[in-house]
């Protein structure tokens, strides 16, 4: 975790403190490879005089054991974080296996209210819109704006695409209290779960 750029101090067995600053922090969660590496072109080109902080996988070094189970990794970073006293507001950042790391690690720190920002860049998905238990967009709209969404699991799973934006756009409109389909904000409840549909297809 060296680089001309970074000055790296290991806090904890896992966190690494990537840059110092202040106001916000900014926690890296770590992809398949096990590093926060991939980070490293973004932060040379980040200006922000944020703290930066890297999670990096138990058994990236010799003599650790890996772990398989994505909840229990988190439970793990998160106690590492307790234990270096770095409890503060986050802006969680993963990208792809590690985007999985940090909407599950968003979820513990959001517990604590210390999540402001989720950023999930090329996040993956075992399936896509239709023929999920869940339906991404779905669990994305519940975590960012809480409450469950009532929506017919099974319905959707036999709708087009656009069929499933509908559905969950007719659902969030009524959490919302919007009645008109017709209206600007239904627009925007549709393309809200375009999107985040794409985003974690």
């Amino acid at each position: 975790c060296s680089s001309d750029l970074i000055a790296c101090a290991r806090m904890a067995r896992l966190l690494s403190q990537l840059r110092h600053g202040s106001g916000l922090s900014v926690l890296l969660m770590h992809p398949v490879g096990g590093t926060v590496s991939c980070y490293l072109p973004m932060l040379e080109h980040w200006t922000l005089g944020v703290s930066i902080y890297g999670i990096q996988a138990s058994g990236v070094e010799l003599g650790e054991s890996c772990h398989t189970d994505v909840r229990r990794m988190v439970r793990l970073y998160d106690r590492e974080l307790i234990a270096a006293q770095c409890e503060e507001p986050y802006v969680v950042v993963g990208f792809s296996f590690g985007a999985v790391l940090a909407f599950d690690m968003a979820q513990r720190l959001r517990d604590r209210a210390l999540v402001p920002l989720v950023v999930l860049i090329e996040p993956p998905l075992l399936d896509g819109l239709r023929n999920r238990e869940k339906n991404a967009a779905v669990a994305a709209y519940e975590f960012v704006f809480g409450g469950a969404l009532d929506v017919e699991w099974a319905l959707l799973s036999t709708m087009t695409p656009e069929g499933v934006v509908h559905s969950i756009a007719q659902a969030i409109a009524v959490q919302q209290g919007v009645t008109d389909e017709g209206s600007r904000a239904f627009r925007r409840f549709a393309q809200l779960v375009r999107v985040m549909g794409a985003n974690a297809t």
